[in-house]
């Protein structure tokens, strides 16, 4: 009898432990890191003026990000860092749009001076622009001042 209740006991242990194991698998933590990197990213793409370029996947990500808070506080945690992250995919996304398509800008009004800058160059260089003067001579104040002489 002593033999059957000990048996009893470690089997009662054993699925009490099993229980704890499958319990605690199921508890995950609230994803706080996740939702602040999502806010990092959504400053950080709103300083580079995401909503104005890409406003679309910008609002989106502002609206995932509210969602996500709404969640964890909810205690849908799972729930809660799929929105996160898909919050901070899209405002990083909004913020390297952004940037490709400032710098695309740039470049192309660098082009644009270059341009310029290569046919003065050439215009420089031709022999008729060298026989004129670079800068004007003071002569219209001083032809009309010998003109009333």
């Amino acid at each position: 009898m002593a033999k059957r209740n000990a048996k009893r006991m470690l089997n009662c242990l054993l699925l009490l432990g099993v229980g704890a194991i499958g319990l605690a698998a199921c508890y995950s933590r609230p994803p706080f890191e996740p939702l602040a990197q999502a806010h990092q990213s959504i400053t950080r793409a709103q300083m580079e003026k995401a909503d104005v370029y890409f406003p679309v996947p910008f609002e989106k990500a502002k609206q995932l990000a509210s969602q996500a808070e709404v969640a964890l506080y909810g205690y849908e945690y799972d729930k809660a860092l799929g929105m996160a992250r898909e919050a901070g995919a899209l405002a990083d996304l909004s913020f390297y749009k952004t940037r490709l398509q400032i710098s695309s800008a740039q470049m192309n009004e660098a082009e644009k001076s270059l341009r310029i800058l290569q046919q003065t160059i050439l215009d420089l260089n031709e022999p008729s622009s060298l026989e004129r003067p670079l800068i004007e001579p003071k002569t219209t104040l001083e032809a009309q001042n010998q003109k009333k002489e």
